[in-house]
């Protein structure tokens, strides 16, 4: 067999050996008809293909991600069921390739195949390789995110080309760096983790000057082949930034939270607590011999795998990583403290930095331990097997049972990902009924706004369905049932067109409290249309509604309402519902909002702007999107500098009262007042006359969670007794806007012109984009 036949049956034994992979990992997930609800997932009933431009907004995830395009491009031909599946079984494939070509690639440096044995080696360790990459539970974790994982499963093949560039420097050399580069951008974090990766092997070979000109050449390449990319951040910076910022606000805790070196050294970090990997202490024990031979291995072989490979990188990736992200390492019976990523993170939280730190986080940082892990191993496998097959050839197979026992001990710690056929029942597909994708069907072609469900199991064809399906149907919104004649209105003001239920007391309740009208059922499963429904309205003036989301009961037809927290300009206020003047003392008067010190902590001793996610703290985030808050855990003071000079002030207090909430005292230092912010959830706004001299003093006193809004010290003399309201009209919209506008938590109130987002034309980037890649692959071939 030529050379050329034998590439070709490699490559396609290869994809056949992946495919088989995939099943025996996902066999039932495979063959079970339905969708996969895992975690907070839930799948449309019909899948539309993604779009790189929607309402105004960039899809930057979907722009960048070039591996991942096969599987975005499926969702034109393929039915939803099987586009989801494909989401998990595409970065196995894909993970098994990198590693069985990463793995030999190193192997075929280090070993002298000339026996049969040794050929054995070149290619059995690598399927081996590839087998334990893919079904170990770091890396099985990480399919829930289909660009996390495909990150994971092609950075062997990073490190891989790194090391080949090196030893064939040049134009074509830059053009795989590039082209590699690329398919491991997979989204913010895999363009972060890629660029670091290249830099550092950049440093790593910074006396090799034929390297660095090839790298120096790699980049305009790069920069060409991710052109649409790099616009797409230029045309719309400012929004991913604020994103980013929002984000970091409510992540940062994470960014703090490290496990022992044990853990880390297999890979599962952050989220070793949560999935059940290792339900006893000789799984534990089984699970630490994979990392504990690469490390040893690459102690005893180091001299060899430095002379003629860059593995010494693999290496000190993986090592660093792991030391970097460890809390702690018990060493003769004394555990030591390290978590050596805090003093990074406290110089980045003071940073401009600051709104990138989510793509630190350490269960995204620790993606890159596994890849190199693996292929360390793969590599030092080989190796150990191919010299001591030399070397003892009478007593080979005593060794060659010790690999035969570290591959069984890492499946075995493995059984969660193999365990089946589905991940352990995580990526169990539930069964979609056919009168459910009628109703979606439906749906798809009728609905503008948002569909609310009142839904129980679906009895269809004498089979129970699980009531979970009904989440994939379109623009589906969860909201709870209000008994209230005003139904209707109040759903309207969440921008519910449909309701959609099963359950005969709601179907009756519908039918006869009015506002809803019936315009399709199937098979027991009623679609209701909301006759308040408007896409657009026009309002005198804009309420707010002092109790949100309480007493929604009070909402009046065709009115604009916000949330207290949501500031409305003078002449488009029109008054409040169910609240005092002190609601709109605090939004007539904003310009007297005093700056709160809110620090960046990762637990707040103090105020902090940081949100750390709790039950409580995840529905207050959700019910006020987008409000100032700063979060207070622990006793704790600051002093709120009031810059309008000495004198009597009235002090608005703006705070959200939800159970189980503390107490927090205003004070000037001789009188204070304390507010409990225990009670049903809304935000609360309390006034209090007040003489200050420079400061108030905030202080929380107790050990229950406080959330403040934000706080106004209005001089006495400009408050105003009287308060004279005459609104101007303002248009409510159920649709992205651009311009003068107000964000309800429900929909978009405008002032002025009623003006649509202009989608960014990505077309001339994505044709130049093109070309540059055509260009790319004639110039690598024409030199070949």
């Amino acid at each position: 067999m030529n050379v050329d036949r034998r590439r070709t049956f490699e490559v396609m034994a290869v994809i056949l050996l992946s495919l088989f992979n995939v099943f025996i990992l996902l066999w039932r997930t495979i063959i079970t008809p339905g969708l996969i609800y895992v975690r907070d997932t839930y799948p449309p009933i019909f899948m539309s293909p993604p779009e790189p431009v929607s309402n105004g907004v960039i899809n930057i995830l979907f722009v960048m991600d070039t591996p991942d395009l096969p599987v975005y491009l499926s969702s034109y031909f393929l039915p939803s069921e099987v586009v989801d599946k494909l989401y998990y079984a595409y970065p196995i494939f894909l993970g098994f390739i990198s590693m069985y070509f990463s793995s030999k690639y190193f192997l075929k440096k280090l070993i002298k195949v000339q026996t049969r044995r040794e050929r054995i080696i070149l290619y059995g360790v690598p399927v081996i390789t590839a087998f334990l990459f893919t079904t170990s539970p770091p890396f099985m974790y990480f399919t829930y995110w289909t660009n996390y994982a495909t990150f994971v499963a092609l950075y062997p093949s990073l490190l891989a080309t790194l090391d080949y560039v090196k030893g064939r420097p040049g134009l074509k050399g830059a053009i795989i760096l590039a082209l590699m580069s690329t398919l491991t951008t997979t989204d913010p974090r895999g363009f972060l983790y890629t660029i670091l990766t290249v830099l550092a092997f950049t440093l790593y070979n910074v006396k090799d000057k034929e390297f660095l000109k090839t790298f120096a050449t790699a980049i305009p390449i790069y920069i060409g082949l991710n052109i649409r990319t790099f616009a797409s951040l230029l045309i719309q910076g400012k929004v991913y930034n604020g994103l980013g910022t929002s984000i970091e606000i409510q992540q940062l805790w994470l960014n703090y939270q490290n496990y022992p070196f044990l853990d880390e050294i297999r890979g599962v970090g952050l989220f070793r607590p949560l999935l059940d990997f290792y339900s006893n202490a000789f799984i534990y024990t089984l699970s630490l011999l994979l990392p504990a031979f690469v490390i040893l291995a690459f102690i005893l072989y180091f001299e060899k795998v430095r002379k003629v490979t860059n593995l010494p990188f693999v290496f000190a990736v993986y090592i660093i990583t792991v030391i970097m992200e460890s809390s702690t390492i018990t060493l003769f019976n004394h555990v030591f403290t390290l978590n050596l990523i805090y003093y990074l993170n406290d110089v980045l939280k003071e940073s401009p930095f600051f709104p990138y730190m989510w793509l630190i986080l350490p269960t995204y940082v620790e993606e890159v331990i596994p890849p190199s892990l693996f292929l360390m191993f793969g590599v030092l496998l080989g190796v150990f097997l191919a010299d001591v097959s030399n070397r003892f050839k009478e007593k080979y197979v005593v060794f060659l049972l010790l690999a035969v026992f570290l591959v069984t001990a890492q499946l075995t710690s493995s059984y969660t990902s193999l365990a089946g056929g589905d991940y352990s029942g995580n990526y169990m597909p539930t069964p979609i009924p056919k009168p459910l994708y009628d109703v979606a069907y439906y749906l798809d072609h009728h609905d503008i706004g948002k569909v609310v469900i009142y839904v129980q199991p679906i009895q269809y064809d004498g089979r129970e369905y699980s009531a979970e399906g009904f989440v994939g149907l379109p623009n589906v919104t969860l909201l709870p049932f209000y008994n209230s004649t005003n139904i209707s209105t109040i759903l309207a003001f969440y921008g519910v067109q449909y309701v959609v239920t099963n359950e005969p007391d709601v179907v009756s309740f519908l039918k006869s409290v009015g506002g809803f009208n019936q315009t399709y059922c199937v098979d027991g499963i009623y679609v209701f249309e909301d006759l308040d429904f408007k896409t657009s309205f026009t309002s005198k003036g804009v309420y707010i509604l002092a109790t949100y989301p309480q007493n929604l009961t009070l909402l009046p037809k065709g009115v604009a309402v916000v949330p207290p927290y949501v500031h409305v300009p003078e002449q488009y206020l029109a008054g409040v519902i169910g609240g005092n003047s002190t609601y709109l003392l605090y939004d007539i008067y904003q310009n007297y909002s005093l700056s709160i010190p809110a620090q960046r902590l990762p637990y707040p001793t103090n105020f902090s702007c940081t949100i750390i996610p709790t039950s409580t703290a995840n529905q207050i985030l959700s019910t006020f999107p987008g409000a100032p808050l700063i979060q207070v855990f622990n006793p704790a003071s600051e002093s709120v500098k009031v810059p309008w000079g000495e004198g009597y002030y009235y002090i608005i207090l703006s705070y959200v009262q939800h159970p189980g909430g503390g107490i927090i005292k205003v004070s000037n230092g001789s009188y204070s007042v304390a507010f409990n912010t225990n009670g049903e959830l809304r935000i609360v706004e309390v006034g209090m006359k007040m003489f200050v001299h420079e400061e108030i003093i905030l202080s929380h006193v107790d050990d229950l969670p406080v959330y403040i809004v934000g706080m106004e010290a209005i001089p006495m003399q400009l408050l105003s007794s009287d308060i004279h309201l005459d609104p101007k009209n303002v248009t409510v919209v159920y649709y992205p806007v651009t311009g003068n506008v107000i964000p309800s938590v429900n929909y978009n109130i405008v002032i002025g012109e009623v003006e649509t987002p202009t989608n960014p034309n990505l077309l001339p980037f994505i044709l130049v984009n093109l070309a540059v890649f055509i260009t790319v692959l004639f110039e690598y071939f024409k030199r070949d």
